[in-house]
């Protein structure tokens, strides 16, 4: 990616999810954190202490900062974002040229207090917060070069 893209300060389309549910979200975030966990399962430390892990894959985690918003659009967004399964499309954590799709969850949702405008609609002054976390474990893919 060219460094001048980079560092541009247009706006530019949501490159770490594409959908949710098949549907693209209304508002794009102001930042995307994706954390990959390493999941575990009986891991162990033998009479040496020598560690000896059982690595089952990863699950990916999603936190999604908005900017401040109308309330119409705040509807719009958690409308996508519902509680139950989410069929999230995004791409790989190291590689975004590979699109993956996985279930999730919607996480931890937090919002600043809003402001009432004078036109009576509110304005949600500092944005929200929504984590979308992934059900399942996906294999680590271990590249040995």
């Amino acid at each position: 990616m060219e460094k001048s893209l980079i560092n541009s300060f247009e706006k530019r389309p949501n490159w770490t999810i594409r959908s949710v549910n098949g549907k693209k979200m209304n508002i794009l975030p102001q930042s995307v954190v994706h954390e990959m966990a390493i999941i575990e399962r009986d891991s162990y430390e033998d009479i040496n202490g020598n560690l000896h892990r059982n690595i089952l894959g990863v699950k990916d985690k999603f936190t999604l900062a908005f900017p401040a918003m109308y309330e119409s659009d705040f509807e719009m967004l958690l409308s996508i974002v519902t509680t139950g399964e989410l069929v999230v499309e995004y791409e790989e954590f190291d590689k975004t040229d590979q699109v993956l799709e996985g279930l999730f969850y919607r996480g931890t949702i937090s919002k600043v207090p809003y402001q009432l405008l004078g036109n009576g609609q509110y304005l949600y002054n500092a944005g929200i917060t929504i984590e979308l976390n992934s059900y399942n474990v996906r294999r680590l893919k271990i590249d040995n070069g």
